[in-house]
């Protein structure tokens, strides 16, 4: 494009590009407690060739209400790092239920 930095064109040719954003755009699967998060977005994707990459849930320590141990689910620390450390988003784990024709966010107890 010519452009001589404010505006006006004055007969000069610059070089210019112009990178896009890549978009994280996720197609999930689960085997078991491993859930693996492809990417289909386009272009150049932080998760590497692949653009996939794997998480592994952890089955709450608390099996019985009253008993000691965390009512939660979690996510394994490490695969949690390296999916946040490359698309910018935390993995957070909700509990859903069916109400009334919907789906509506459960409370974890104790949680």
């Amino acid at each position: 494009f010519d452009f001589d930095g404010h505006g006006r064109s004055e007969g000069r040719k610059q070089d210019m590009t112009i990178r896009a954003g890549h978009n994280h755009l996720f197609v999930f699967e689960s085997d078991g407690a491993t859930i693996t998060a492809a990417c289909v977005g386009s272009g150049d994707c932080s998760l590497g060739e692949e653009k996939k990459v794997s998480f592994t849930l952890v089955a709450p320590t608390r099996k019985v209400y009253g008993d000691a141990g965390d009512p939660a689910a979690t996510i394994n620390r490490t695969e949690q790092e390296t999916f946040s450390g490359a698309t910018g988003e935390e993995i957070t784990i909700k509990y859903y239920k069916p109400e009334n024709g919907a789906w509506s966010v459960l409370t974890v107890c104790g949680a």
